[in-house]
């Protein structure tokens, strides 16, 4: 399965792209794209959202979800707490990023007939290995 994580949308527009955030997005991927939980959706999209939240009020930047069985890909945008995120360290940082993708995959495991439960249990080992704590 491919898990394709973004930069945060309008923090990295902000503040710009963390190089270990990034790295950590490019280890997720590598990590999964031997796997497969889903005989639908082969490519996952997350694209987190650290934004204010009067931003998030006024719909600046939305959350929302969208599976396309038919064609194997699903994308999900899910907003991770501002405040925490700016004021927190790198490992707080990771901290959140990790626990906005297992949160975002979870959310479409009905619709995307996906095994969460082995999806979950890989990306905590994931986490695991990478000293990722949430």
């Amino acid at each position: 399965m491919e898990l394709n994580v973004n930069s945060p949308q309008y923090y990295s527009d902000k503040f710009g792209i963390d190089d270990e955030i990034y790295r950590l997005c490019q280890e997720i991927y590598q990590y999964f794209k031997d796997k497969s939980y889903s005989e639908y959706i082969n490519i996952i999209g997350i694209i987190p959202i650290v934004a204010p939240k009067e931003m998030l009020d006024r719909g600046l930047c939305k959350n929302g979800k969208h599976c396309e069985l038919k064609y194997g890909f699903a994308s999900i945008r899910k907003s991770i707490d501002f405040e925490k995120y700016v004021l927190g360290d790198i490992e707080k940082k990771k901290e959140l990023i990790a626990k906005c993708i297992l949160d975002a995959v979870k959310s479409i495991k009905m619709k995307g007939k996906i095994d969460f439960e082995s999806f979950e249990k890989d990306f905590l080992v994931f986490c695991k290995n990478n000293n990722i704590s949430f």
